[in-house]
């Protein structure tokens, strides 16, 4: 491999060009290492959410330790680092737009670790028909036999906030993690963090995800006081007070790219 190839490929890998850098060794028919191809899957399953192929391939490639958390965990881990990069090449609206699934787990995982943890044994995954008689995922739910078969912390904060007319048709919401959480927690920190994400995801996700709005730090600043770093440090923080301190998972993704640069680079040295 002569220096000039190095160069170009060197130039993609340095600039995070990973998709473009992989069309560019087919192409132009570069011979890299089956190592190489495989950190290359590893990291688009990771960015992509494909946690099933991320637990086939991590061990084989030195990166079991991506799998060792729960997978709710994983999904957090994984999430906000891709979201990361979606700050980082501008696409602020699609960052916004994950931000409702993204808390829902924060909260999840928050409710476990500070208020309920079996707050899973109220919860249902629902699976429904479709026109055509498949069975698909809909869902989650809560689990209303479950809840109101006995007094439980779930079954208290409902009756606060809703009455007796808690619609269990509704799918999980951080709304309905919001209010377990500012019922029972006894750390106002994470009640205020909590809620500020909500009224950032009240102020900015709602409206981006159903209109097609330019979206840059100086419209997140007028609408919440907020540009994109300080959203993405409360992100952060919150998930940290939820048990996500691990800093070799904050840096998955940081340690792929390292593996695929240094597996390049073996190349030349051959």
């Amino acid at each position: 491999m002569d220096q000039s190839v190095q160069a170009i490929g060197s130039f993609l890998l340095n600039h995070r060009y990973f998709p473009a850098f992989e069309e560019w060794i087919i192409k132009e028919k570069i011979e890299v290492t089956d190592r190489l191809l495989d950190l290359l899957h590893l990291r688009e399953s990771y960015l992509k959410g494909d946690l099933d192929r991320v637990k086939k391939r991590a061990a084989d490639l030195g990166f079991s330790f991506l799998v060792a958390p729960s997978f709710l965990e994983q999904r957090v881990y994984r999430c906000v680092q891709a979201m990361e990069l979606k700050l980082r090449s501008g696409a602020y609206d699609d960052y916004l737009r994950q931000l409702t699934p993204l808390l829902v787990d924060i909260f999840r995982l928050l409710v476990q670790e500070h208020i309920l943890a079996d707050l899973d044994r109220y919860l249902i995954e629902v699976f429904k028909e479709t026109v055509e008689g498949r069975s698909i995922y809909r869902g989650i739910r809560w689990n209303q036999d479950q809840i109101e078969s006995h007094p439980n912390l779930v079954q208290a904060t409902f009756n606060k906030y809703y009455g007796e007319y808690f619609n269990y048709d509704h799918y999980l919401s951080s709304s309905h993690l919001m209010k377990i959480i500012e019922a029972n927690s006894q750390d106002r920190h994470i009640v205020d963090l909590a809620k500020a994400m909500r009224q950032i995801e009240k102020y900015t996700r709602n409206i981006v995800a159903h209109e097609l709005i330019h979206v840059d730090d100086a419209w997140l600043l007028h609408r919440i006081g907020k540009n994109s770093s300080e959203i993405h440090h409360d992100v952060i923080s919150l998930a940290n007070k939820a048990g996500l301190k691990d800093m070799k998972q904050w840096q998955g993704l940081k340690l792929i790219e390292k593996a695929i640069r240094q597996e390049y680079q073996l190349g030349f040295n051959k």
